[in-house]
This record gives structure tokens, sequence and C-alpha cells, in this order.
């Protein structure tokens, strides 16, 4: 029954043998299951106006067209099936048939898909809901059926939004059916699910479930020694990946580094920091950043510790597009000069351990202090992402009023817990944009 051929030769055979189309309902039709199905459906649309519903091994059941003609809300139905029969004989039906759905926004659609490979239609995250009427059955009692029944699932899980919903409807035991969703549809750091049933009734002496799995997101906060580990997940993941630090760049930081200057000040376009310090991963996501919000930066590193020249290009480039300076010296006081916001980070960064003695000597002069601040504006605070030494920035700047550096670390908790919702969640901001 995991064979493509026989459910061809079935839908032939069936269709040839009477001149009429009749459906070919497995276990069951709409009727008996339509209270599990539609509730479901009464979630808010999401913003291209449609909730995705796929109907899954669909063959000629009339589940689909059902669900697309009765839905409130706008919907678009697919009903999809590994046999080109079975799809071509329920377009031709409802072509003929002049289905009128509930919602005159909603669509149908017919597809030939193994649903073994449902992301080659669909992409990550973007089904509201997934109804299985017997496919996963046909394939976990065949004989080599139960590898595919296991790609199925994991598809599923893959296509579904987070809150997205799996019915498969079944006549096996919870205990049987429960055992295989739990193992099968959990891999830790990857994908999870809520798994729940409820009895549907009897049938020719057999009693049906409907088990609902509710998909959960997970998203991976990563720490990689190379940038391109992160872009290669990425490409490759089902899931949000967020690079929580890596050698060239450090973003979340800036998030944090960001909202801490947006709080003080109340806003940041024509701000101006400087960096005094190391060229380092956090001094590469101010690059990325400043220009974007409208921030001036000027960058004062030690010859022979600069920026890398890819990231100085592409800060030039931004730098360019929005209208905003970028400085780049050796001098200190001349990066300081009318500066809002003095940063800097360790001179010696992890992995760098045995080059300590040759960096301290190399940044003497680089050290933050009020004869620094001297010449910034007369607002100027300062930031550090810490842990801080004395040799980058003395007690007396340090722990001044002008120093941000612990609301700075307490916005790091916000600012992640705000990444995390916008990741995965359908969060809608309650305030008005902030202008930057």
């Amino acid at each position: 029954m995991d064979k493509k051929a026989t459910w061809d030769r079935f839908y032939t055979e069936s269709s040839s043998s009477t001149n009429t189309f009749k459906h070919f309902e497995r276990f069951f039709g709409f009727d008996a299951v339509r209270d599990f199905i539609m509730p479901l459906l009464q979630t808010k649309p999401h913003p291209d106006g449609l909730l995705q519903v796929l109907d899954m091994g669909c063959g000629t059941s009339a589940l689909g067209p059902c669900i697309y003609r009765h839905s409130p809300l706008p919907v678009r139905v697919t009903c999809a099936d590994i046999s080109p029969i079975a799809v071509r004989l329920m377009q031709e039906h409802v072509q003929t048939k002049a289905i009128q759905p509930h919602n005159l926004s909603s669509r149908l659609e017919f597809v030939e898909l193994d649903c073994t490979q449902l992301h080659e239609h669909y992409g990550c995250s973007s089904v509201d809901l997934i109804v299985d009427k017997g496919t996963t059955d046909a394939l976990l009692r065949s004989t080599e059926g139960k590898w595919k029944a296991n790609q199925v699932l994991k598809q599923c899980l893959k296509v579904l939004r987070s809150s997205g919903s799996l019915l498969q409807f079944s006549d096996e035991d919870p205990d049987a059916r429960l055992l295989w969703l739990e193992t099968e549809a959990q891999e830790p750091g990857v994908m999870a699910a809520d798994v729940g049933v409820q009895e549907v009734g009897e049938l020719r002496g057999l009693t049906y479930y409907c088990y609902r799995l509710l998909a959960l997101l997970y998203s991976n906060f990563l720490h990689l020694d190379a940038p391109y580990e992160a872009e290669e997940l990425d490409k490759e993941a089902t899931i949000p990946i967020i690079n929580g630090l890596s050698d060239l760049y450090h973003p979340i930081q800036i998030l944090a580094d960001f909202l801490t200057l947006q709080e003080h000040y109340g806003s940041l376009s024509g701000r101006t920091v400087s960096w005094i310090g190391d060229g380092n991963n956090v001094l590469h996501s101010f690059m990325m950043t400043a220009a974007k919000l409208g921030v001036h930066l000027k960058i004062a590193t030690p010859k022979g510790y600069e920026p890398e020249r890819s990231v100085i290009q592409e800060a030039q480039r931004l730098s360019k597009e929005h209208g905003t300076q970028l400085v780049l010296t050796s001098d200190p006081m001349e990066a300081a000069h009318s500066s809002n916001v003095l940063v800097t980070d360790t001179w010696v960064s992890m992995g760098q351990e045995e080059e300590k003695k040759k960096r301290l000597k190399d940044f003497k002069g680089y050290q933050i202090t009020m004869q620094t601040g001297s010449v910034a504006k007369p607002d100027w605070t300062f930031l550090h992402c810490l842990p801080r030494k004395m040799e980058e920035v003395d007690d007396q700047v340090f722990y001044s009023s002008r120093s941000l550096v612990f609301s700075e670390a307490e916005n790091r908790k916000w600012t992640i817990m705000g990444l995390m919702v916008s990741l995965l969640t359908d969060y809608t901001p309650q305030i008005p944009m902030l202008k930057f």
C-alpha cells in the first residue's frame, strides 16, 4: 500500500467500473470528522489572507473539497496525492461539479505530490493544518512503509507553522500510535510536537481516533568559530538559526548596545559612536549596524589590529548608502573627538591568550579615561560588553554616571527575548515603531 503503482491501478480500476464519479472514502466522510477540523480554522488568517490547509493523500475523497466549501475563513486547500490518476479524477469532478466556497476568497487545488517530499511544494513553517485520513495507516501497514511514515511525519512538522496542527485519523489503538508519534515527533533542538488523542466513534465494529499533533518551533542559538558555519546551518536548517557569537560577528551584543543608547538618548539618528580598541567581532557588528540606524562611527585601533578588510568595505558601502560618516584612525583622541558614545571591549579575546603580553604592549594608550572623554561631547556615555579589565577603562569612567554598562548587560536579556519572540511567533508590537 506504499507503492504509487498500486494506487494508480486502484483508481484506474475504480473509475473504469462505473460511468459516474464516486468518492472513495477511507474509513468515513467529512461529516464524521467535521467537529475535529473546523474549530482549527477559526484562527485569524495570516498576512497573505489565506489559511493553508493540506489534505494529505487525498485520493478521491471529498474531505478537502468539503473543507474548502464549509470554511468561514478564507483557506487555500491543497489536495495532494501520489497518484496522478486520483488527482486527474478529482480535477475533472470539481470542474463539472462547480463547488462554491462559503468564503469567496478561498482556493482549492489538486496536486500530484509525494508526501515524503512536502518541502518541495511548501516552505518551512508555512502550513496551518494538515489532515491525514488514512495515509499514515496505509504506510505503517505495508511491508516497507514504516520508514516512509517516519519521513512523512517529519515533513509535516517541517512545513507546519508554529502552533499548526496535524490531524491523523486512524483505527490504530492509542497504545501503539501514541508511542510511535511521541517518539518520532521529537528531535531535541530541531522539532517537537504536543501529541493528543480523541475518540471519533465506531464504524463497522471498529473504534476510530483522531490523533492531533500541535507543532512546536525551536530555534538554535549558536556560538561558532567561523561565520560560514552559521550560513551553512541556515541553508540546511528547518528552524531559525541565531548567531550568538562567531569570530567575525557578535550581532546580539549590538542589539543590546543600541537598545541601551535608544533608551538613554531617546533617539539614535545623528549620534556618533567611537570605538577605541581591538578590531574584533563586536566592532564588526557595530560596523554592519550603525549606518542603518543613522549613526556615525569612528574607529581607533592600533596598527595591525584593524577590522577585517571585507567588513571595512561593506561598512563603507553602508555609510555611503545611508549618508553617515565612517572614520578609521589609530589615534584614540581623534576618534573620541565630538563623540556621544565611547565604546571598548577586551583586548585579548578567546583563543588569543598566548598573545596577551604583546597585545598589552601594542594597546598602550588605548585605555578610556576621563581625559579621553574630555574631547567628546558634553553628554558622552560609555559602553563595554563585559567583563571589563582595568587596562581597557579606568574605574573613574567605569563606575561613573556616564557608564551605561549595567543597563547594557540587562538589555542582553530583553533583546534576546525580543529576538526569540519575533522569530518564533506571529507577535505584532503593541507600541508605535521607535524613531531612530
